[in-house]
Order: structure tokens, then sequence, then C-alpha cells
């Protein structure tokens, strides 16, 4: 029968320094127990109340799971017995989520359930390819080398998803910038010049009356907008989780965007082929290996494509036949996995493909400050020095009427 596992509260002692956490066991006393392997004498303990659970139970990040898995690959490769690895790993100081997985997996154990029996009911992030890989090791007694395929899928997954990101920050970061220097000039330069227009009773060029106009709109909706603005990013959001449909439309339209469109292509041909190699050299056949990296890509499209490469597979055809049916992947792929398929050695083909976008996309990377820094010094200037253009404008026509 399944225990419950509870929050706890506590403050303690360890080498004359005061600590505070939040950890989960099933009782008081079996947090206190684990707490003094740990060398933390607690001075209190107390169970969090219910609707704080939700607050403090953070949610299992790639970089814990990737912490988790070399843990156990490090214990299980010591020769230590599974369940003393776990109560090794669960008496050092953990973050809750990985305390949650390690109790309940030593709970399904203890119950006579298989590792990988017991992962897939401990944490979704466990289920589909890392728990199948976890039953084919302890099938084929290499679970150790299963978990170290499995932490570097994860590393260099995170790899990838890391450079993404890198991609995007520094577009995002001047976009940001520019409209925030905008809105100040907007709200605070701009009205400044009409008064002293609107003093002088003069004429103004078009361009300026249509920036004062577009000043005023700011000041007075400004707020409005903002919040108008945050609620639609907000209904985006979920609308790209929870309707197939728009998303496809925004994947759509960021793979028609320079570099960026580019850098998501590649990306997912990468975690397709770290998937593939994986579970292809883990003894898995290739039609599952491929049903798991449809779980690995990030688009909806690419998923469609490898759903209908399995498919055509299932009808009898080759790999290589089925992926050049569908358009989508480069001809080197398509050649190198022709080669594999002919001369049986898709799983090298797979880590070097997997390789080869890797650094592609690293190179795409490094390289894309430097071709956006130019656009990015063009836009900054041509908004502020538009905008000080127009507010001059009208001096540098009464100076003309002067001369």
């Amino acid at each position: 029968m399944n225990k419950t596992i509870k929050y706890f509260r506590w403050t303690g002692i360890k080498h004359g320094k005061k600590m505070k956490g939040v950890s989960v066991d099933f009782t008081p006393e079996a947090l206190q127990i684990k707490l003094q392997k740990q060398h933390i004498y607690a001075i209190s303990l107390k169970e969090t109340p219910r609707f704080l659970n939700i607050i403090q139970h953070t949610g299992l990040t790639r970089q814990q799971l990737l912490i988790f898995t070399r843990q156990l690959t490090t214990t299980i490769n010591a020769n230590m017995p599974l369940l003393s690895s776990l109560e090794m790993m669960t008496g050092q100081q953990q973050p809750v989520a990985i305390q949650k997985i390690l109790i309940r997996i030593e709970q399904s154990i203890q119950n006579g359930s298989t590792l990988s029996s017991a992962m897939k009911a401990s944490h979704p992030y466990l289920q589909g390819t890392y728990a199948d890989l976890i039953e084919i090791g302890e099938i084929s007694g290499k679970l150790p080398d299963c978990l170290q395929k499995l932490s570097m899928l994860i590393e260099q997954q995170q790899h990838i998803k890391a450079k993404i990101i890198k991609a995007s920050i520094y577009p995002g970061f001047v976009l940001l910038t520019s409209i925030i220097v905008t809105y100040l000039m907007l709200t605070n330069v701009v009205p400044e010049f009409s008064k002293i227009y609107a003093s002088m009773h003069a004429q103004l060029p078009a361009f300026t009356n249509t920036l004062i106009h577009l000043s005023d709109l700011m000041q007075t909706y400004g707020l409005l907008g903002l919040l108008t603005i945050s609620c639609l990013i907000g209904i985006g959001r979920l609308s790209y989780v929870k309707h197939p449909t728009f998303r496809c439309l925004v994947q759509g339209i960021l793979f028609k965007l320079p570099i960026v469109g580019l850098i998501i292509f590649k990306a997912d041909i990468a975690r397709t082929m770290q998937t593939l190699f994986t579970c292809y050299s883990s003894g898995i056949p290739i039609m599952e290996c491929l049903n798991m990296a449809q779980k690995s890509v990030s688009t909806d499209k690419f998923r469609q494509v490898l759903k209908q490469i399995s498919f055509d597979m299932e009808t009898g055809q080759p790999l290589n036949l089925a992926m050049s049916k569908q358009l989508w992947f480069p001809v080197i792929v398509e050649q190198m996995v022709h080669i594999g398929e002919s001369s049986g050695t898709l799983s090298p083909v797979f880590e070097k493909l997997a390789n080869d976008y890797t650094n592609q996309i690293n190179d795409t990377v490094d390289n894309l400050g430097k071709i956006i820094e130019p656009i990015v010094v063009l836009l900054i200037g041509t908004l502020v020095g538009g905008i000080v253009i127009a507010m001059y404008l009208p001096i540098f026509n009464l100076m003309n009427m002067l001369g």
C-alpha cells in the first residue's frame, strides 16, 4: 500500500551552523533519521499546511534530472545494491523534486517492482525513453552503460536547449530595450517639446504632429495598452499549449524567420539523431526508437514527419526511403542513413549526424551576435533618431525662415 508523501519545513544545526530547508518524507521520524545521516540535527520540524505544498514543490528541471542520473550511474558503477544506492542518494541533500522521486522509487522497489517500473510511476520525466532504456539495461545486464547513455542524451539535449535560449536572449533584450527607450522618450521628452510649441502657436510639420499625437495616446492609454499586451501574451502562451492549430501556426512563422528558423530546424535534427543513437545502440528496435524520437523534438511538424516515417517503415520501406519521401531532411542525412543501413552501421551514423548538427548549432549561435549587432544599432538609431528629428524639425524650419 502506497503511503502519502508529506512536506516538512525544518530548522537544524550542521557543524555549528544553523540551517533551514524543506524536505519530504512519510513521517517526521523518518525525516529526522535522514537529516541525521546528513549530520543535521533538527531543532524544529513541522509539517507544512496542505495548501502550501504546491508552492513548495518546485518542478523537476532537466538539470536536476541530469544530476540524478549521474549520481545513480556512479553508485551502480560502484557495484552497490540498488536499494543501498537509493538510500545513499536519499541521505544526501537533494532538491524537493528529487527527494520525492527517490522516495517513490525506493517504496516501489521495496514492494517488488523493477527499477524501470518504479521510475515510470515516480515522475512523467522518467517515463518513455528514460524508463525504456533502464528496462533494456536491466534485461541485458548493462544498466550502468544505459545510465551513462542517458546522462549523455540529457546533457546533449540540455546543451542544445541552452544554445537556443542564448540565441533568443540577445534579440529579445534589444527589442525590450528599444521599446522602453521609445516609451520613455514619448512620455517624458516629447511632452516637453509639445508644451514649448503650443506656447509659440507655431504650425508644426506633419511628422512632428504625428509624433505628438502618438505621445498623447501613450500618456493616456499607456497603462491600458501594457495591460492589454500582457493579457494577449498570456492568452497566446495558453493557446500555444492547449491548441495544436495555433501552435502549428506559431511554429510555422518561427521556421520562416531568418537564422532562428534554421536553428530550430537543426536543433530538432540533432535531438532526433541523439535519441536514435542512444536508443538504437542500446538494442531498442528502430521502430521504437522513432517513437521515442517523436517525444524529443520541439515542433509539431517534425513530430508529424517522424510519425509518417514510422508508418512508412511499417509497410516495409527502409528508413532512408521513408525519410526521403518526406522532403524534410537534408540530402546528406538521407545519404548517410542509406550508407548506415547498407553497411549495418546505423548507430555510428546517428552519432555522427548528432555531433555534426550540434556543432552547426554552436557555430550559428556563436555568430548570431555578430550578425544581429549592426541590425540592432540601426534599429535603435532609427527609433531615437526619428524622434529627435521630429522634435527639432520645427526649430530647423524656423531657423531657415529667419535666415
